[in-house]
């Protein structure tokens, strides 16, 4: 992962470069959620991805939780928050599949953003009875995964975790 400072804008933009095919960050194009990184470019052949996104001030969850406890409103709130990036990438099909305190950043006005979209998979969309009111579509993913659920302003989402991806956030800017 590279950090980059526009020339004209001034704005920092992070470009990883991955091996292998990323779908999610495609579908992430052009999304806009407050809580979800912007997507602004994304080149792909055979072998490789490269990813042009937004660059999110701030430290991890993870790295706030070293410096202190945080109390319980506030966890409600990064909950909250994090959940509302959630629902905009299950609109869009995509299952993150690696949310963790190492992935959501929270920034200077405490607002937290969703990063890390190298283990997303895209859904599709298994018609029938829902989970609210028996209207809502189910989410169904290829391959085997370990289930687990949050309730979130009265929705039912369900998230699923794989193995550990880790981002150099550390990365000094030139």
């Amino acid at each position: 992962m590279l950090l980059y400072k526009h020339k004209q804008s001034g704005n920092y933009v992070v470009v990883k470069k991955l091996k292998g095919i990323y779908p999610a960050y495609e579908r992430l194009l052009g999304v806009k959620q407050e809580h979800l990184p912007l997507i602004y470019e994304v080149c792909r052949n055979e072998e490789e991805t490269i990813i042009l996104e937004e660059f999110i001030p701030g430290i991890t969850i993870a790295e706030r939780l070293e410096q202190e406890t945080l109390s319980e409103s506030y966890v409600r709130e990064i909950i909250s928050q994090v959940c509302d990036g959630l629902y905009a990438m299950h609109l869009n099909q995509i299952i993150h599949r690696d949310i963790k305190p190492e992935n959501i950043i929270v920034m200077k006005n405490r607002e937290v953003k969703i990063i890390d979209f190298d283990a997303a998979k895209i859904y599709k969309k298994v018609f029938g009875k829902g989970y609210e009111n028996g209207g809502d579509n189910r989410l169904c993913c290829t391959g085997t995964v370990r289930r687990g659920s949050i309730g979130c302003k009265n929705r039912y989402l369900r998230t699923w975790n794989y193995d550990e991806c880790y981002a150099d956030r550390k990365t000094p800017c030139e």
